[in-house]
């Protein structure tokens, strides 16, 4: 099986449902609260759910949209709060960056394949100028692409942890090549975060265009187990700030939650959550 695939599978967090419980009803009744009744909400990165209740907003909102690339994952949301038949809930399947899976599928063939010729004589400084490469021709290939989902299609939005996910497989997929070699390199790190910068400025382009009045953007400030920013995240919340002070939206509040990302392995993350004003 492909790195790739292998490490997507470790996204899928078995017992997300029932240990996000409290983190998912503090969320969820806050978004409501920023929010009016029987208006529209999207929710951007929708996946499984597991940190909204899809039900009670249902409850609360008149038209609910749900925007991911995974197809599944958001029906298998539908289907855990029972809304699979209902007309409240809508489905967008979309690619926020149009880098899809093969892509890191390809990135990661060439990586291993480069390590089975020397194994652990493995040339670091060549493999990475490999590395480099290819994220160079995907950076091209993303220059190229038009991200647009309309001019204020979606009157509210929300989107929580999404930023870092983007391009994370990039890093993720380095960094076991790394372990395995037992390596140090952060030429292709930095370079990642350069295309990261790029990524999320696109991204939220797309994302103050289509929403109409105001946005909840949440974004991990830091991870319990490990020092530093949390790569997407961090770009985010810098152009973020930048925005404000061009006048492209208006912050109206800033609010903090713990989020537990993976109890068993002690792992949380403490979110910050921006209520955002679109200015017309």
């Amino acid at each position: 099986m492909n790195v790739y695939d292998q490490l997507t599978q470790l996204q899928i967090l078995e017992h997300a449902f029932v240990e996000w419980k409290d983190y998912r009803k503090a969320l969820t009744y806050y978004i409501m609260s920023q929010f009016p009744t029987k208006s529209q909400l999207a929710i951007w990165g929708a996946g499984r759910c597991n940190d909204l209740d899809l039900k009670i907003l249902s409850e609360h909102f008149g038209v609910i949209c749900l925007l991911d690339k995974d197809e599944s994952a958001m029906k298998e949301a539908l289907k855990q709060y029972g809304l699979a038949e209902s007309n409240k809930v809508q489905i967008k399947v979309c690619d926020f960056t149009f880098i899809g899976a093969e892509a890191y599928r390809t990135y990661a063939d060439i990586l291993v394949k480069e390590v089975r010729k020397e194994g652990l004589k493995t040339n670091i400084h060549q493999l990475a100028d490999k590395a480099l490469c290819y994220l160079d021709n995907v950076e091209m290939d993303f220059d190229k692409s038009q991200l647009d989902l309309g001019t204020k299609s979606y009157e509210y939005a929300v989107m929580i942890g999404v930023h870092s996910q983007l391009i994370s497989m990039f890093d993720w997929i380095w960094q076991v090549i790394l372990q395995t070699l037992g390596q140090e390199d952060e030429t292709v790190r930095q370079k990642i975060i350069q295309l990261n910068e790029k990524v999320v400025r696109k991204f939220n382009c797309a994302f103050w265009q289509a929403t109409k009045y105001k946005a909840i953007v949440g974004c991990e400030l830091n991870k319990s187990n490990q020092v530093g920013s949390i790569q997407g995240a961090i770009q985010a919340i810098e152009q973020i700030e930048k925005e404000i002070l061009k006048g492209t939206v208006k912050r109206e509040q800033t609010t903090y939650f713990e989020w537990p990302f993976n109890k068993s392995q002690g792992v949380s993350y403490k979110m910050q959550l921006q209520v955002l004003q679109m200015n017309q």
